[in-house]
């Protein structure tokens, strides 16, 4: 560990930090919301408000670390941040050599990453850093660097407001001196902090100021924008005939962002101006210029508490706040009103293929378009990571709603522009009416929720307005994500095996690795019911590894209870494949359980593929390097190019459960599935065929060479030690009746 070095100019650092007047202070609700936003903007356990004193680190907040409030300085992430002016990011402390043997990364509490935002005062002087810490490795995303410097920008504005505010309390004590003065100031302060309209404040500070000089002219001037004039913003009083040179000083106003303006005194009498009245103006204009930096301090974290750093949209809280506005209009004018609730469909992708920096685009040019579809009266919020929501309030009738919407989706589903080059999404919708779907903004928002799920179970770009019967199934399906949640944890996975048949010679040559759900309350949940709600959520990604890991030590298992399985296939996720370390995963876990590679078969959909293919080459060909085998499951549903399918390291092909289940009945169908096993072949792949479930099936996929049968004719999906045994016995209903006459093709029956 080395510690950070000391600044050239400590000395007048450290008279910088004292002038703030805030070590060993009591805590502050402001300073906490700050690194509470902190916190939860950057997704960190940990935000801390660290001031770097002469030998500690002193935390004037602190959201998450707990059981300190400071530290030494030697161990101190933050003495290092202070001598830069950009973010300092670890994203691994492991592996820095500067922290790699720091007490707090080896021992509790273990910090892994670390990111922070140094505090500069006017004068340049490092006083501390608004910093975010994890237990995991990372690095923030684009968008939380930017709130995190914004953050730290108001972190500034509060440690100036806290000099500031001890300026006034030294202007005020000077005052003490000069009773009527002191008053004077004292009243002041006293109205700039309590009194929140910046037109009153300057003009009771001109006021006052020329009451108690006796000066014939006070006026505040205001640094118009660009900074090239002063203009007059309050005035009091005249100002001395022109020629006269008479008496004047001007003080400067100044905040954390710079000078505000001047706050000028004039009198026709020349000799007027003492140190004295110098200073009583210079404490007026302090007074000013505390309060209004305070006033933009307030009002820019209220703004951040409000709404959405990244699109500037109003966040949940607001837009329910809005929504009840709307209700409250609406029964006054006797009108519906309509809530919005959209989710992007295919966002992950973009952000998975090009990066979050291409995803925060995307999210802003999403809020554009939602904006330019509605009036405005309306309101468009942004409710979480991918979910928009507009409530509808300047529409005279229900039936308005249906076209807003369908602009809405047809707005989304046109191309969005990125720097590599366009991006393609679409959305789906729900719709609840005020007061037929609910009588207030929680409810409203809710069943637009349900509604929208209802129409993700149509597809994408579907809308569905809320309908009563959708609370039940709603309800049923956020139980299932909530237990999903936790499922992991509890360990409430598990796998079963489905045998996969040689056609040629009727052995076990493996089999497909199957999730199942054993739910505490209702049993057994099968796939179909719960494997939407994981890639929505993307849970998928844990519980797809943790697949992977339990079918590996199962295949250990099974080798040590003497049982060879040839080899396990895994159907992988969308989310998994387009992670950019998934081999090295996959090495990882394989190498841990201790078994051959060859005994892993990786399954992917040819949607999987085409989304990127020039990707997908370089991701299975690394997994091929391992010595997994891979396939692609349900082919000939998706929009596979030829021309890339011989590029890819493929094993085999598995034709799709549609093209079996009427493959004796319907020539089509047949010939589909034909074509698939010829072509495979002639590529030199292997042919899986899934949904086996009559013989007919059976006997026809045989005779025309298909290689492996799989399907409930044959066997059900097995827990472990159900297939265990079968893989010792063999023993596989049928199969002595139907390979016998597999050379005997079945005729079709239309």
């Amino acid at each position: 560990m080395s510690s950070a070095s000391l600044p050239d100019n400590e000395r007048e650092r450290l008279l910088a930090l004292y002038e703030c007047d805030i070590l060993d202070t009591s805590r502050d609700p402001l300073f906490d919301s700050l690194t509470t936003l902190a916190a939860q903007v950057c997704d960190a356990p940990i935000a801390l408000f660290s001031l770097i004193d002469r030998e500690r680190q002193w935390f004037k907040s602190n959201h998450g670390l707990h059981g300190t409030g400071q530290t030494s300085r030697d161990i101190a992430f933050c003495a290092h941040t202070i001598l830069s002016d950009a973010m300092l990011e670890v994203p691994d402390a492991r592996r820095d050599a500067r922290f790699s043997s720091n007490p707090l990364v080896v021992s509790d509490p273990q910090i892994r990453f670390y990111a922070g935002m140094p505090l500069r005062d006017a004068r340049g002087f490092g006083l501390g850093a608004l910093c975010v810490m994890d237990y995991e490795a990372r690095r923030l995303s684009p968008a939380q660097r930017l709130a995190l410097e914004t953050l730290s920008g108001l972190a500034i504005s509060l440690l100036e407001q806290r000099r500031g505010e001890r300026k006034l309390r030294e202007s005020e004590q000077h005052a003490l001196e000069r009773e009527h003065r002191q008053k004077v100031i004292a009243d002041l302060g006293q109205r700039a902090l309590a009194d929140p309209d910046a037109e009153t404040l300057m003009e009771n500070a001109v006021r006052l100021v020329s009451e108690t000089l006796s000066f014939e002219y006070c006026r505040v001037l205001e640094l118009a924008h660009g900074g090239m004039s002063l203009l007059s913003r309050v005035t009091v009083g005249q100002p001395p005939p022109e020629g006269e040179t008479g008496s004047r000083v001007a003080a400067l106003i100044s905040g954390s962002e710079g000078p505000y303006g001047l706050l000028e005194v004039r009198s026709a009498t020349a000799g007027r101006i003492s140190a004295e009245v110098t200073n009583f103006v210079q404490s007026v204009a302090n007074i000013v210029g505390t309060a209004l930096a305070r006033r933009r301090a307030d009002e820019q974290l209220a703004y951040a508490a409000q709404f959405d750093i990244l699109t500037g949209l109003p966040n949940r809280q607001l837009f329910r706040d809005r929504i009840s506005q709307s209700i409250a209009r609406a029964v006054r004018k006797s009108r519906p009103m309509a809530v919005v609730v959209l989710n992007l469909d295919g966002f992950k992708l973009v952000n998975n293929g090009h990066g979050h920096a291409a995803g925060d685009r995307v999210l802003m040019q999403v809020a554009e378009r939602l904006i330019s579809c509605v009036s405005a009266y309306d309101t468009v919020s942004r409710l979480g990571a991918d979910e928009f929501a507009i409530a509808l309030s300047n529409i005279d009738a229900v039936q308005e709603v249906g076209p807003v919407v369908q602009r809405v989706l047809h707005t989304l589903a046109l191309p969005f522009d990125l720097e590599d080059g366009e991006a393609f999404i679409s959305a789906t919708a729900g719709v609840s009416i005020f007061e037929t779907d609910g009588g207030d903004a929680h409810t409203l928002i809710k069943n637009a929720e349900l509604a929208m799920h209802r129409a993700r179970e149509k597809g994408r770009n579907f809308y569905e307005f809320f309908a009563p019967e959708m609370n039940q199934s709603g309800l049923e399906r956020m139980r299932l994500e909530r237990g999903l949640r936790r499922a992991l944890e509890r360990g409430e996975f598990l796998l079963h095996y489905q045998p996969k048949i040689c056609a040629a010679t009727g052995k076990i040559r493996g089999a497909e690795a199957l999730l199942r759900w054993q739910h505490p309350e209702r049993g057994l949940v099968l796939p179909g019911e719960f494997i939407p709600i994981l890639e929505e959520t993307g849970l998928i990604v844990p519980v797809g590894l943790w697949v992977l890991e339990s079918a590996c030590e199962q295949i250990r298992r099974w080798e040590r209870a003497g049982i060879e399985v040839e080899s396990i296939g895994i159907n992988l996720s969308a989310g998994q494949f387009q992670q950019p370390d998934f081999d090295v995963h996959v090495r990882r876990v394989i190498e841990s359980a201790g078994i051959a590679p060859r005994k892993i078969e990786l399954e992917i959909t040819e949607s999987m593929l085409m989304h990127d293919p020039v990707q997908a080459i370089q991701t299975l060909s690394r997994l091929k390097q391992l010595g997994v085998s891979l396939s692609v499951d349900d082919f000939g549903t998706g929009y596979s190019g030829l021309s890339y399918l011989k590029q890819l390291p493929l094993d085999s092909l598995k034709i799709a459960r549609n093209f079996i289940s009427h493959i004796t009945q319907d020539p089509e169908d047949a010939t589909i599935a034909l074509a698939i096993i010829n072509l495979a072949h002639n590529l030199g792949l292997q042919v899986v065929a899934e949904g086996v479930e009559t013989e007919a099936q059976a006997r026809f996929l045989a005779a025309h060479r298909c290689d492996f049968l799989q399907g409930f004719f044959f066997a059900l999906p097995l827990d472990a030690n159900a297939y265990g045994r079968l893989e010792l016995t063999q023993d596989v209903p049928h199969l002595p009746r139907v390979l016998p006459e597999a050379a005997q093709v079945l005729p079709f029956h239309k």
